[in-house]
């Protein structure tokens, strides 16, 4: 409930009398205005007065409707004052020069550390003055100007200073129209900057130029570990180009892309991206125009990161799912192409894991299906992946029912394949296995009883007698 303006002259009276007395209880003010009458920048100037005595208030929060004037009165305040942490003037009307009067004076200040001046029409001019305080400051670590209308000119700006400050950690620039080359700028100088991990460009029109510009500086940037990006019509194009950087990046956690026009296309290769991104583990894509069935594997996807135990854990299980869908059920020569999308992605993957637990669970996955695994494997080539998925099964331990789908759709691999390193047919790997039927091994003998009559029994490693 806001307060009339006799209540907040009253509340503000006793607030300054307290801050003047330096009361060691008042560590935090708060002061709200939402009247007719313009009180700011009079109250500013006698909160700037008694803050010049105190040591115990270290958050200074004012919506009061302060102008230049009050700006300039609380910037040379905190030039003596060595107690203020965070500023927060956000919803005020300082303007660009107000915002000057500030950007001089932190400067030199040593023990602000937190800044807002969202909503305060400081425009591109008030964004080049806070800049060039930027370059000197060493203490500020969160600096939000959400809503200035700062434009192109002062993102390239910020984006200049930044380069080389060393402190900033959260930057909001929400809603100031910087378009894509103030985004351009910022990527530029996020390529340089090894301290900032939040930045909002949220409504700001960087459309797809934007985002690859973007997207570019994150496949190297290894701090960042938050963009929000929403309502910027990056389309298809600029979620390609973030796909691509998932793939490379290993520090971004948070990525915010709603309302940006990008539909299936887009969420298609999103989705694609996180198969092997193990860090991502929150990604907003509402208001996207995305189906329900890309939308549900991306939220699995998503989670896999959230709760895995290891970047590989989190791969296995990724890719299990991956293989799982392109096996699911579908008719006809779609479903041919899905199934041998699934074993080339199973054995590429198989070679990427040295753990044989990883192996045995993709293996597991392709061809245990009770309603798929037999199509599957009779969609396998039997040259080369056939004798490579024969091969993993022996390093992995793959169970007998599973290797026999490959041998009973392919019982050529019994006499044709020997395995070099091992000295094994896949026929003797089967009978060797512990839980191994014998109907399952006189099955593949009687559909090739050359094996019989091939030197089966001989020792193994050891040539024909001449």
């Amino acid at each position: 409930m806001s307060l009339s303006e006799s209540e907040h002259l009253t509340r503000t009276k006793e607030t300054i009398g307290r801050i003047a007395a330096n009361d060691p209880y008042l560590t935090e003010v708060r002061l709200f205005y939402f009247g007719e009458n313009d009180l700011g920048d009079s109250e500013a100037v006698q909160i700037a007065a008694a803050l010049r005595v105190n040591t115990h208030v270290v958050t200074l929060n004012l919506f009061i409707s302060i102008g230049p004037v009050g700006a300039a009165a609380l910037a040379k305040t905190l030039s003596n004052n060595f107690t203020l942490t965070t500023l927060n003037l956000g919803g005020n009307k300082i303007g660009p020069v107000g915002a000057a009067a500030l950007a001089k004076t932190l400067s030199n200040n040593f023990t602000l550390t937190t800044l807002n001046l969202g909503s305060n029409k400081i425009g591109p001019n008030g964004a080049i003055a806070l800049a060039g305080m930027l370059s000197n400051n060493s203490t500020l670590t969160k600096l939000d100007l959400d809503t200035n209308k700062i434009g192109p000119n002062g993102a390239i700006a910020l984006a200049g200073m930044l380069s080389d400050n060393s402190t900033l950690t959260t930057l909001n620039l929400y809603d100031n129209k910087i378009g894509p080359n103030g985004a351009i700028a910022l990527a530029g100088m996020l390529s340089d900057n090894s301290t900032l991990t939040k930045i909002n460009l949220y409504r700001n029109k960087i459309g797809p130029n934007g985002a690859r510009a973007l997207a570019g500086m994150l496949s190297d940037n290894s701090t960042l570990t938050e963009i929000n990006l929403n309502t910027n019509n990056i389309g298809p194009n600029g979620a390609r180009a973030l796909a691509g950087m998932l793939s490379d990046n290993s520090t971004l956690t948070t990525l915010y892309l709603s309302s940006n026009h990008f539909g299936d296309a887009g969420a298609t290769v999103l989705a694609d991206a996180l198969r092997t991104n193990s860090t991502l583990t929150s990604l907003n894509l509402r208001r996207n125009k995305i189906t329900d069935s890309i939308r549900k594997k991306i939220i699995k996807l998503i989670r896999i990161n959230a709760y895995a135990c290891s970047r590989e854990e989190a791969r296995c299980l990724k890719t299990k799912l991956c293989i799982e869908w392109m096996v699911d059920a579908r008719e006809g020569d779609e479903a041919g192409a899905q199934y041998e999308e699934a074993v080339a992605l199973t054995l590429e993957e198989m070679g990427f894991f040295p753990e044989p637990e990883y192996r045995r669970e993709l293996f597991h996955t392709l061809l245990g299906s009770t309603e798929h695994g037999e199509d599957v494997a009779a969609s396998v080539e039997t040259v080369p992946r056939g004798r490579a998925l024969c091969l993993y099964s022996a390093d992995c331990g793959a169970a007998p029912a599973v290797l026999m789908k490959i041998l009973r759709a392919h019982p050529s691999l019994c006499g044709t394949c020997r395995d070099v390193e091992h000295k094994l047919y896949p026929f003797m790997l089967l009978a060797t296995l512990p839980d191994a039927e014998a109907g399952d091994v006189m099955e593949l003998l009687l559909q090739c009883p050359s094996l019989v009559a091939s030197g089966i029994g001989e020792p193994i490693g050891r040539g024909k007698s001449k």
